[in-house]
Order: C-alpha cells, then structure tokens, then sequence
C-alpha cells in the first residue's frame, strides 16, 4: 500500500482504532470485534503486551478485510520490529527516528507533532502528520467495555 492509498482509505473511512491493552488475546479479540463491526483501520499501540506477537495475530485472524498498523513508533529498533511482524503503517506521537526507518521501507507513517514542531518534520518522509493539541484530548474505551 503507498502512502498516497493509505491516507485516501484513512480519509474514506474516517476512524482508526487504536487498540492498547495489558492482555495480548484480549487485545487480539478486540480487534477482530471491531474488523467484525466495519474498523478498516486499525492501530497497536507498542505499549500493548506483546504488541508485535498481538499485529502479527490480528494479521492472521482478520487478513484483508482490516489495515493493521503500529503505534507509539518512536525507534528504528520498533519499525524493524512492527514491520516484521506485518504491520501495515506507523502512527509515532512525534517525529522521530522512526520516520525515516519507516519511510525507507515504504510504511506510510502519521507522525505526530505539536504546532511548534511540525517544520520540523518536514522532508523527513512522514505521509502525514496529526496536530496534537497542547492538551491531549482522547476518549479511550477500556478493553472488556460492554
């Protein structure tokens, strides 16, 4: 997938998941709940456990029907690592070595900056970049919510 169809899909579908958790199969089960309901897109964060082991199973349970990325990708170490385990693209809350890592392996990458920061990034071969707020404003749903 090239960056140019990532960031068209993601701006069809308009919502990507992310999916954090302390248990890896409760992790992979959300997941496939969320393919099941219509998610297309779909992101690990690396501070889940097991979060390569928890992308390469949702890889094998949901296969096309779901993009599968990897998020709070902040070393080349991570992307080695994310992208070994088939993730599909990057999201890195700043802009980071990772950047560059993912972009040389053609991994669409939304790279995260707060306003002062986003020159910064610029030419460093993110797809995307997300604004963050001074204040992070985020509604997280707890693995296991009904």
């Amino acid at each position: 997938m090239t960056p140019e169809e990532f960031l068209g899909g993601m701006g069809n579908a308009k919502l990507l998941a992310i999916i954090r958790g302390s248990e890896a199969q409760a992790a992979v089960r959300t997941a496939v709940a969320l393919v099941e309901e219509g998610f297309r897109y779909l992101e690990v964060s690396l501070n889940t456990v097991e979060a390569a082991d928890v992308i390469a199973a949702i890889q094998r349970e949901v296969g096309a029907a779901a993009f599968i990325g990897a998020g709070t990708v902040l070393t080349r170490d991570d992307v080695a690592r994310v992208a070994a385990a088939g993730a599909q693209f990057i999201v890195t809350p700043a802009i980071a070595p990772s950047v560059a890592a993912a972009a040389r392996l053609d991994l669409p990458v939304l790279a995260g900056a707060d306003p002062d920061r986003s020159v910064f990034g610029h030419g460093s071969g993110r797809s995307s970049h997300q604004t963050l707020p001074r204040v992070p404003r985020r509604t997280e749903i707890p693995l296991g919510t009904p």
